[in-house]
């Protein structure tokens, strides 16, 4: 998977459902028809899936993981991440410096 793959995509607010694939042999995005599927190393019952998953879909954003997180489908394969804003910790608005 190649970094910033899916930039454009990369817009604060913006919701990507995808679906993960466990167990693969390296991780991995691949983009089809139907969608995003984000192939990942871990067994989908791992503490350490979605976090897997997440990672994996930052990496094809050109983002930095901590600014994707997981809004539905954590015990699932289908899940929705959503991209945050680079100026928002914990759903609170920072100062921008001047």
């Amino acid at each position: 998977m190649k970094y910033g793959v899916l930039s454009d995509l990369s817009i604060p607010g913006t919701a990507i459902e995808v679906r993960v694939t466990p167990n693969a042999p390296c991780d991995d995005l691949l983009v089809e028809c139907m969608g995003l599927r984000v192939f990942i190393t871990e067994e989908i019952e791992s503490e350490t899936a979605n976090d897997s998953a997440r990672k994996a879909l930052a990496y094809a954003l050109g983002i930095p993981a901590t600014r994707v997180r997981l809004t539905n489908g954590s015990t699932s394969r289908d899940k929705v991440f959503v991209v945050e804003s680079e100026f928002s910790v914990e759903g609170r608005c920072c100062a921008i410096p001047a």
